[in-house]
């Protein structure tokens, strides 16, 4: 299902789990200016999270359903896979995020329900939930945190609803406590304490951004006394 967080303490650290139900995932391309893992789908490998060198991360996650979010085609309509290319691959600059998606609608891809956080490490980061609104968090937010529950609606109702509730106020709870000396290991322990195994989903993949580092912690199949990098 997912659980992603950002935190701006003496490092600023974009993290998350990636919850998934079969392994057809890959980090494709490595290029010195991203980081980006990508899932094969109707025979392509299409983007599903990453890490550009300037400190801007994008990612999908699954959403309760929403009726006026569901995949439809139509001028200036993308999908969150294509959304992804642009920001992503394509490296949509961060002045123009906020242009781009004030022209687009972003919708979820076809049989799906998801929503994407966008995260700048350095200036403003948006929540795009499709069908319910975008949420944006000014470049002085300390945490910010994403599971499977409607932000929007909790923006709108002050009550946590739907999927993941637990993982997410796990997240709030010890980001709303975390010192400014908050560290990668911490993001691990936190990551490690939201990661799912069971019969449908399992935490496949992880990681962790340094923006003080630029640079990219990450392991596999939440084995998180095996951790990689990569430096952009």
């Amino acid at each position: 299902m997912c659980t992603s967080f950002m935190f701006r303490g003496d490092d600023t650290l974009i993290a998350m789990n990636y919850d998934n139900h079969g392994k057809n995932l890959k980090l494709a391309p490595h290029r010195d200016d991203l980081f980006l893992v990508t899932i094969h789908s109707l025979g392509k490998d299409r983007p599903l999270f990453g890490v550009r060198s300037d400190g801007v991360m994008g990612n999908q996650q699954v959403v309760n359903d929403c009726e006026k979010g569901k995949f439809r085609l139509g001028f200036r309509v993308v999908h969150t896979a294509q959304w992804l290319n642009k920001l992503l691959v394509k490296r949509l600059p961060k002045n123009k995020i906020a242009e781009y998606l004030k022209r687009h609608t972003i919708v979820s891809p076809p049989k799906m329900s998801l929503h994407s956080f966008a995260a700048c490490a350095d200036g403003q980061s948006c929540i795009i939930e499709p069908g319910r609104g975008n949420i944006w968090y000014s470049a002085d937010e300390r945490k910010i945190g994403m599971s499977n529950c409607p932000v929007w609606d909790f923006k709108a109702t002050g009550k946590w609803e739907g999927f993941g509730v637990d993982r997410q106020m796990i997240v709030d709870d010890t980001l709303e406590a975390a010192p400014s000396s908050f560290s990668v290991k911490d993001a691990f322990k936190l990551l490690d304490a939201v990661h799912q195994v069971d019969e449908v989903w399992n935490t496949e993949f992880s990681f962790v951004y340094s923006h003080n580092e630029n640079k990219v912690y990450y392991c596999y199949d939440h084995q998180f006394d095996d951790i990689k990098e990569y430096q952009m």
